[in-house]
């Protein structure tokens, strides 16, 4: 359920913000990096902030998700299901700065989600529009020397909580991959 529902979440970005080429869904985050779904194919593959993906975007589990208890409606219980994502995006800066990619990845996530199931919507926490240092993060790189040459792009960190409302089991708590 929640790598379908980061997928209908990547191929949403891909129709919603044009200059995106290409769309990961990361499902392992690990001391020798981030891998992401091979589509079609299904393999894993390492994500290496690599300029040949073009202008893309990766997004990944950030934690644990938390259930809580919403209301009762019509005798039903709703849940929100709150699930800590990341989502991390490298453009080339030729055209497009970080503020100017962060502002459309913001702007897609301003209305809930569409989808015929349950509500689904995006609560921003916060966000790194420093390439660099988000680079650091993701691939826990410590010296400085070795970064690469990230004078072409723009690399953004925005994490937050996507929500799932809807009447669910309360025990519903899928797993990460």
């Amino acid at each position: 359920m929640i790598i379908l529902t980061l997928q209908f979440l990547r191929d949403y970005f891909l129709n919603s913000i044009t200059s995106l080429e290409r769309g990961f869904v990361a499902i392992d985050y690990t001391q020798d990096g981030i891998y992401f779904d091979g589509e079609p194919s299904g393999d894993k593959r390492l994500l290496n902030f690599d300029s040949s993906y073009g202008n893309h975007f990766y997004i990944r589990v950030n934690g644990e998700m938390d259930i809580t208890e919403s209301y009762y409606r019509s005798n039903i219980r709703t849940f929100v299901h709150s699930l800590p994502i990341r989502l991390v995006a490298m453009v080339s800066n030729k055209n497009l700065k970080s503020d100017y990619v962060y502002g459309l990845f913001m702007n897609a996530l301003e209305f809930p989600l569409p989808n015929n199931q349950f509500n689904i919507y995006f609560e921003p926490k916060n966000a790194n529009l420093d390439k660099y240092l988000v680079f650091a993060e993701e691939l826990k790189v410590q010296k400085l020397e070795d970064m690469p040459d990230l004078d072409l792009f723009s690399v953004i960190r925005i994490d937050g909580n996507l929500k799932f409302e809807g009447a669910f089991d309360p025990c519903f708590n899928p797993p990460c991959c």
